[in-house]
């Protein structure tokens, strides 16, 4: 896929052209009174803010590999090499960000389910005239 402005014309995705849709939600936009302004992107801070991120992420997946290698000497008695922490912490806060999606999507469905049940009542309900 090709860079191609939105609102100029051109075709992207089997040809199709999105300059009136889009042409449509602007002037509904402007209806509405919601114009469209111009942000200017302050990079320094957002590279800061993506500095910080980074940093505390990886001061988090130091600590958890610290605390791993701590737990397996006291049970094994063997040191871990210093130059395993940081790949063990990584392992560890990206293990753990797996769980925590996939408990997400578990919750997920089950309201789901539940969403489909609860609708499924009230139609019967309505249909047995309550």
């Amino acid at each position: 896929m090709t860079d191609l402005p939105l609102l100029k014309g051109n075709h992207f995705r089997r040809g199709r052209d999105w300059s009136p849709p889009l042409a449509g939600v602007v002037g509904v936009m402007n209806l509405l009174g919601l114009r469209a302004q111009e942000v200017p992107l302050d990079t320094s801070r957002a590279r800061e803010l993506f500095d910080q991120l980074l940093i505390f992420l990886y001061s988090l997946a130091r600590w958890a590999g610290q605390l791993t290698a701590n737990l397996v000497e006291w049970v094994s008695g063997y040191a871990l090499p210093a130059e395993i922490i940081d790949p063990l912490g990584v392992l560890i806060l990206l293990t753990a960000f797996l769980v925590l999606a996939e408990v997400a999507r578990r919750l997920t469905w089950i309201m789901v389910i539940v969403g489909w049940i609860l609708i499924l009542i009230r139609i019967v309900l309505e249909a047995l005239g309550r």
